[in-house]
């Protein structure tokens, strides 16, 4: 159990990574990119077994074709959040002109926003001049393929060094007080939500819709919006009345949630209330991470 809620948060955290770039870039906040670079590196070297693995762009400035690699094990990573054929074939053209694949064996394209639904990979090799065999289902990756690696691990002290990289990044948690119980009855959650603690409600309906994968997923959407809405805050990269028009459609789109808890949550939330704890079940991220479910939730 203590295995699959490490993984469970995992997918909440590259959830809200996800969300992160994608909010940055549409605000041409490139520089989300590079350091998502440097955030990745510990965690692929847990998941792909690569110890070695370093940011090649910080010992060659801007490296061509590729930004990870291990040169020991021979695995590189082109990390980027263009998600199109042609990033992808111009990525191939790089490896190819630079020769590459005399360093590395293997070539991965990491998207760190979402794959396209498909790619043509009809003259990837060739692009590659056959040097190393690049195939289009195994080498082009984003957060859904790396949820299934990370659920196919076994050894739970590495799950666990991959929750702590992660949570040390995103974990944006405003702790309750044990003698002070959170009350999570819908009228509750909405009267908090008009006192301004949107991070209690998230975190509340995060625990409320454990059980629920699909109302979950939108939840940890909204989580990832708030955090990317609170690093623009602190920094001072956005208008007070974008990050206020940003606020109130988190808002909002909670709101909207919480009228739609079905009845069975509804009544643990309730008995939440009174003190009693509401049933979470634990599901694999790879379901919880399903990408129709996730381009389907509710986000205003």
């Amino acid at each position: 159990m203590n295995q699959q809620t490490s993984i469970l948060n995992i997918a909440k955290y590259l959830g809200r990574f996800v969300h992160e770039v994608k909010a940055n870039n549409a605000i041409s906040l490139q520089d989300i990119n590079k350091v998502a670079e440097n955030v990745i590196v510990p965690v692929f070297r847990e998941i792909f077994d690569c110890p070695n693995l370093v940011n090649l762009n910080l010992e060659q400035g801007n490296m061509p074709g590729v930004d990870l690699g291990d040169k020991t094990r021979r695995i590189a990573f082109q990390i980027t959040s263009t998600a199109s054929n042609d990033k992808i074939k111009h990525t191939l053209e790089k490896f190819t002109k630079f020769n590459l694949n005399e360093q590395y064996e293997v070539l991965y394209v990491y998207i760190i926003t979402e794959k396209q639904g498909s790619y043509a990979d009809g003259d990837y090799n060739k692009l590659l001049d056959n040097r190393i065999h690049f195939d289009k289902n195994r080498h082009i990756l984003d957060y859904t393929d790396v949820m299934k690696r990370i659920d196919a691990i076994t050894d739970y002290e590495k799950i666990k060094r991959v929750e702590a990289l992660l949570e040390a990044q995103f974990r944006d948690r405003v702790e309750q007080p044990a003698t002070q119980p959170a009350t999570t009855s819908q009228p509750s959650l909405q009267k908090q939500l008009a006192q301004g603690k949107t991070a209690q409600v998230i975190e509340q309906l995060l625990d409320l819709t454990a059980s629920d994968s699909d109302l979950n997923a939108q939840i940890i959407l909204q989580s990832a919006r708030f955090a990317s809405y609170e690093r623009q805050l602190n920094s001072g990269t956005a208008s007070s009345e974008t990050l206020g028009i940003e606020l109130n459609r988190i808002n909002q789109a909670l709101i909207s949630i919480i009228d739609k808890l079905p009845p069975h949550l509804a009544a643990a939330a309730k008995g939440n209330a009174a003190g009693a704890p509401p049933q979470q079940i634990i599901q694999h991220a790879d379901k919880i991470y399903n990408i129709n479910k996730i381009d389907n939730a509710n986000f205003s």
